[in-house]
């Protein structure tokens, strides 16, 4: 075996493994970073290119006739010495029928522009950079390393395998347009598999902004490429903004060194030590080409050049000291690749019919030979140690590309995906492990959560409501069963029935707003919404319209100046009730119509919150309805006006004691709780609104509280009298009444109203007998004297009778039957003249006078 150096960059030399002068020399340029910063791996790809060399002229079955030789050349790492030795290639003899390089793509792509107007073929072995596959551009270019298009169709396999649809790119701005290029085509495949791509940003330096904006927009899932520092830079500022963790996956490229995350931080000015690193990277997926195929299916076979992949890195270990699975194994094939072509062009040619070609005559003027070559690459197919080696139209590698996790500080192969197959094969020996539990969410997985009432507090309500329904159906009892009582009988039972029913309704309403969204489909929440208000409206103004109406009537009675010949009776007050009642429909019927109710889905976004990597988001089914305020606004100001006519009733009437008759004191009370507890109820559920359970607890409460307060105002003092005997008692004292109590209460308040009005008749005729005697005082001297004769006696003619006033409903005696008043005339100095007069006066007001009170 025979041992080359390799040749100076400024210098010309040809390397072969053997000297025997009956084979034809056949010399390929070739192109090695072994000095320079860009690539330390310049050294060990000559290396592996020697040992294909050598594998390749030993073998009988390969370029017969022919020696294969390789005239390398160092670039430096540097575009313009690349430029100097393919320019030293083409014009130093022998001529070179293909060549082999560059590693890296911004030294690749000026040899390439260049080489295809000296028709050359060109085979790289490390150039990655999407836009050499422009055939327009290189029509004569092959790699045997994947371009970085390879890995984007690798990247969709691994989304589409964890099951992620959305996410977010970030690349490094570079002029070769290395990265951005990549990122462009990897858009478009995630178009064609119906993947969003929420943001891609782009940096050129410290990329602060750019990871912002993917917080920001709540990416999960990041693609990430960029060089090695680039990475540095990357991770140091997302463990900075939290962009790590169990939460985020990171794809980024596979080529970089070990351990490159904690090299150079302060050469390169990286503001994070290495323990912050390592918890930013700690778990990155990334995508490589496969270096060495250790495919459970193809490993074990033997390779184009007979060797097994072990084979192979046994030598190249020997030879290197280093490892087998770098970037060299590509030169490798691509050395066999270069091989094969020839070797199948010379075949062609051999078989060709007239002036027969070899392929010693070619010459760089020569396209017709170049085609050939370049058809033969393009057909080229074989396994080699870095897996099945194919190309396409575009010159591009079809292989293998490994999918990789850094597991415990450690690159581990979790998979292989295909390029032939479109699929990903795992590894029966390591497979993912994710920081978390389970496969990390492409995004906070929000989750709504329906604000709904307890069912506890719903439960505990209802139960109040219904023993207030059933205390409402007692009362119910009581009215209906002793009706014809007295105690019952003035106080309107007819009208306390629609009281209850009033009162009833608003029980039934604290049941409707107990159901919510987890009870009723929301298309039915805008008829609940109706129904919440049509019943509690309408049981309201039926319950105190019908309080008021009665109170109406004793306003009536007690506070009429003239006497009233019509008699106010139940039908009338039911017809008052029912105006009320009408008003509350026509107002509902118009909201109803004109911006009807609706349910409407609250979203809290100042509840939001976190909890095991969801967000809550809490929404609430609500009543809703345009103009709403407006509609409310009316409705309130109607039962405002309503409470108000009822104050001023009970105020009128607040004199009446007579109990049966008289609720004003009991109305006040009522009217009291109502508004102050409405008052506070609106302004708290208003505070609360997006509380559902303090909202439904203080509606309800109040509407109990209101409603069972009235209730037992209205009954509870009348069961009490009738079950203390009070009405045997109120029926002795009232049975002198003057007027017959009728069987009803309108009867009862039309016998007031005649005896009011036999008492008014009777004032008149004594304002009568009054006018006479002062037309005869008008006949008298001024200076006689009137004075009342003390010796007259009055006599009564008729008994005493009791008689109710008409001022408060007191009971007075009135003995004013046949007393009879001597008037006594008497002028000065002259016989007194005396009068006797039959002019019947109460005596009350007599022996007011014989009292010496001049008021009476």
């Amino acid at each position: 075996m025979s041992t080359h150096v390799l040749n100076p960059v400024n210098s010309l030399g040809t390397r072969n493994t053997t000297s025997s002068p009956s084979l034809h020399n056949l010399t390929i340029g070739a192109y090695f970073p072994v000095s320079g910063s860009c690539w330390t791996g310049g050294m060990a790809t000559n290396i592996a290119v020697d040992m294909a060399v050598e594998q390749i002229n030993r073998r009988a079955d390969v370029l017969v006739g022919y020696r294969l030789n390789v005239d390398a050349m160092d670039t430096k790492c540097e575009p313009g010495v690349a430029l100097r030795g393919l320019y030293e290639h083409v014009h130093t003899k022998p001529a070179k029928l293909m060549l082999l390089g560059a590693a890296l793509s911004f030294i690749t792509q000026p040899i390439a522009d260049a080489a295809k107007y000296w028709n050359l073929v060109q085979v790289s072995y490390g150039s990655t950079s999407p836009s050499l596959r422009n055939r327009t551009l290189y029509p004569r270019f092959f790699r045997t390393i994947s371009s970085d298009l390879a890995f984007n169709r690798a990247r969709v396999a691994v989304i589409k395998a964890m099951g992620w649809s959305r996410v977010a790119t970030l690349h490094q701005n570079e002029a070769s347009g290395i990265f951005s290029d990549s990122i462009q085509d990897l858009l478009k495949e995630f178009t064609k598999s119906n993947m969003s791509v929420i943001t891609s940003e782009g940096f050129s330096g410290n990329p602060a902004n750019q990871l912002a904006s993917i917080k920001d927009k709540d990416a999960r899932i990041i693609i990430g490429n960029f060089y090695e520092e680039g990475a540095r830079q990357v991770f140091c500022e997302a463990y900075k903004q939290g962009l790590y963790g169990e939460r985020y996956v990171w794809i980024i490229i596979g080529w970089y060194p070990e351990q490159w995350w904690q090299r150079r931080l302060k050469e390169e000015g990286i503001a994070c030590i290495v323990d912050e690193m390592k918890q930013a990277v700690n778990g990155y997926l990334s995508t490589d080409y496969v270096k060495l195929n250790e495919d459970d299916t193809t490993a074990g076979k033997a390779t184009v050049s007979g060797w097994l992949v072990a084979d192979y890195s046994k030598e190249f270990t020997k030879r290197t000291r280093m490892d087998a699975r770098l970037e060299s194994s590509f030169a490798y094939d691509a050395m066999w690749a270069i091989a094969l072509a020839l070797n199948s062009t010379a075949h062609s040619l051999s078989n060709a019919q007239g002036v027969a070609k070899k392929l010693e005559d070619f010459t760089y003027q020569d396209s017709t030979l170049a085609d050939a070559f370049t058809k033969a690459m393009q057909e080229t197919s074989f396994l080699g140690v870095t897996g099945p080696v194919s190309f396409n139209k575009n010159g591009e590698r079809v292989g293998l590309i490994h999918i990789q996790q850094l597991q415990a500080f450690k690159v581990v192969v979790v998979g292989t995906f295909n390029s032939l197959t479109n699929k990903i094969e795992k590894n029966k020996h390591s497979s993912i492990k994710w920081q978390g539990k389970g496969t990390p969410k492409d995004r906070t997985i929000q989750e709504k959560e329906m604000k709904t009432i307890a069912v506890g507090l719903v439960a505990f309500l209802c139960v109040l409501a219904a023993i207030g329904i059933i205390m409402a159906l007692l009362f119910l009892a009581v009215n209906i069963f002793y009706r014809q009582k007295r105690l019952i009988k003035m106080s309107s039972p007819r009208l306390n029935n629609l009281i209850i029913c009033g009162c009833v309704m608003a029980y039934f309403s604290v049941f409707l707003f107990g159901l919510d969204g987890r009870l009723v489909d929301p298309s039915s929440v805008g008829g609940l919404c109706s129904a919440q208000a049509w019943i509690l409206s309408i049981g309201f103004t039926m319950a105190f319209g019908a309080m008021f109406a009665k109170t109406w009537r004793v306003h009536a009675i007690f506070k009429s100046i003239t006497p009233r010949k019509k008699v106010i009776k139940d039908e009338h007050l039911f017809l008052i009730v029912a105006v009320f009642v009408l008003v509350d429909v026509c107002l509902l019927t118009l909201w109803t119509a004109i911006n009807p109710m609706k349910g409407k889905l609250r979203i809290f976004n100042d509840q939001i919150y976190l909890k095991d990597d969801k967000k809550f988001i809490p929404q609430m089914e609500s009543c809703s309805s345009d103009n709403m305020v407006y509609w409310l606004g009316v409705l309130y100001s109607y039962k405002v006006l309503l409470l108000l006519f009822g104050s001023f009733l009970a105020w009128e009437t607040r004199n009446v004691t007579i109990p049966a008759l008289n609720d004003s004191k009991f109305i006040g009370i009522s009217i009291y709780n109502v508004l102050v507890l409405s008052s506070v109820g609106v302004g708290i559920t208003m505070i609360i609104d997006g509380n559902p359970d303090a909202r439904f607890m203080i509606t309800g409460l109040f509407i109990i509280f209101c409603t069972s307060i009235t209730l037992c105002l209205v009954f509870v003092p009348k069961i009490i009298k009738l079950l203390g005997g009070a009405e045997t008692a109120e029926q002795e004292t009232n049975r002198n009444i003057s007027s017959p109590i009728t069987d009803t209460a309108s009867s009862t308040g039309a016998g007031i109203t005649q005896e009011n009005s036999v008492l008014k008749k009777i004032l008149t005729e004594k304002e009568r007998h009054l006018m006479e005697l002062k037309r005869l005082l008008e006949g008298v001297s001024p200076m006689a004297k009137l004075h009342i004769d003390p010796t007259a006696k009055e006599s009564r003619s008729a008994p005493t009778r009791r008689r109710r006033s008409n001022h408060g409903g007191r009971d007075v005696n009135d003995n004013s039957s046949e007393s009879h008043v001597n008037f006594a005339f008497k002028k000065d100095n002259g016989p007194s003249i005396v009068c006797k007069s039959d002019l019947s006066i109460p005596a009350t007001v007599a022996k007011s006078k014989e009292n010496g009170d001049d008021s009476a």
